[in-house]
């Protein structure tokens, strides 16, 4: 289905750029020579449905189980040179799961896609929305030990409340700028002298060091007049 998908873009395509003059013949030519575009444009629409849609009751039939909360959408591949891993992102409270389109043999009629990434919603410290490349928009989830994982999908800006409402939240926890994970100080850490302040008082204690040399040298310096004189 999807070679033939193909063909008939590459088709059409060959026919709109190198053989315009033929619809100029024909009856209604010029509305036919347009027409032909939309035909290009509702088949690149059907190849992608074809590729890689995966619905939520794809993903029911194939777990058993009603998917609470879903959203379609591409994971980032961890290799930048990779594509889009595309699917249905379902969230709940345990775990937020990736379904991938099955294809070929693989697709039957009871199972239509297969789980391709996981991670349970305890591992997960914040979520948030926003540029993932460039222009595209989509979810991050922050992970634990700083790691992430980001899928694009324009709806996660909107459908965020219920995301954070799906994982099982009250709110989305807040993230520490740059790391991913929140740094909670309890106990005797808060006594401990800050970062800065350590940092500020080892600079004056560099700085002091060269004046104290000084004033060590200088009596000897004296001395070595006297005599010299």
């Amino acid at each position: 289905m999807k070679s033939l998908i193909k063909l008939f873009i590459l088709v059409a395509f060959a026919v709109a750029v190198f053989f315009p003059d033929v619809f100029s013949s024909l009856p209604m030519g010029n509305l036919l020579y347009w027409g032909l575009y939309v035909l290009m444009g509702a088949l690149v629409v059907v190849f992608y449905f074809t590729s890689y849609w995966v619905s939520e009751k794809d993903v029911e039939k194939e777990t058993g189980e009603p998917v609470g909360f879903s959203l379609f959408g591409g994971k980032m591949p961890i290799i930048s040179e990779d594509d889009l891993i595309r699917g249905r992102l379902v969230i709940n409270s345990s775990n937020v799961t990736l379904y991938k389109r099955l294809e070929g043999k693989a697709r039957t009629s009871e199972h239509h896609c297969q789980e391709v990434w996981s991670v349970p919603v305890s591992e997960i410290t914040s979520i948030g929305t926003g540029p993932i490349i460039t222009i595209r928009k989509g979810l991050i989830l922050y992970l634990e030990e700083g790691g992430e994982a980001k899928f694009i999908c324009r709806k996660a800006l909107k459908c965020k409340p219920a995301i954070i409402s799906a994982l099982g939240w009250a709110s989305a926890p807040d993230v520490s700028p740059g790391f991913g994970v929140s740094v909670d100080v309890e106990g005797s850490a808060t006594k401990a002298k800050s970062f800065s302040e350590a940092l500020v008082s080892g600079v004056d204690e560099e700085v002091d060091a060269p004046e104290e040399i000084e004033k060590q040298n200088s009596p000897k310096k004296g001395k070595r007049s006297r005599k010299n004189h």
